[in-house]
């Protein structure tokens, strides 16, 4: 992942430029995307989280709740992306809902999108029944 390269990649620079400017874009298609997921992606996504808290108390930068909030709602679609791709490849979603990184990344977050928010229920409680539901309403909607 670019991101993990980047955040290790500041602790050897002197300055950095933060600008506005879209340098290069993705074209992704979501549901391709959703799809060709790893079934561990979720290992990766755990490794980029716990490096950007890693580096994030190196430097010394404390995190407000607000902060975390915002940082774990960065996950979530992804989080919710390697779910849809498991079960579309009939993989055991277990794994990734039981994983302890997993767990604190969606309990700390806060999405605002309602189906979100309804995944986020069904990830904390580990409630298998809702997950599918959730996943086959969100195919049915897509088909439209």
């Amino acid at each position: 992942q670019d991101i993990v390269f980047n955040y290790r990649y500041y602790n050897f620079i002197q300055s950095v430029c933060v600008s506005n400017e879209v340098f290069y874009h993705y074209r992704v298609d979501e549901q391709q995307y959703t799809y060709k997921l790893k079934k561990n992606y979720y290992q990766t996504l755990s490794l980029i989280y716990n490096e950007i808290m890693a580096l994030c108390e190196d430097w010394g930068v404390g995190y407000s709740a607000v902060d975390y909030s915002d940082l774990c709602n960065y996950f979530i679609p992804s989080v919710i992306s390697n779910i849809e791709a498991n079960k579309h490849r009939k993989e055991d979603i277990r794994p990734l809902i039981c994983d302890e990184t997993i767990q604190e990344i969606v309990k700390k977050s806060n999405p605002s999108r309602t189906d979100q928010k309804l995944f986020r229920i069904a990830i904390i409680n580990k409630n298998y029944v809702m997950l599918n539901l959730l996943i086959y309403i969100k195919r049915k909607i897509k088909r439209r």
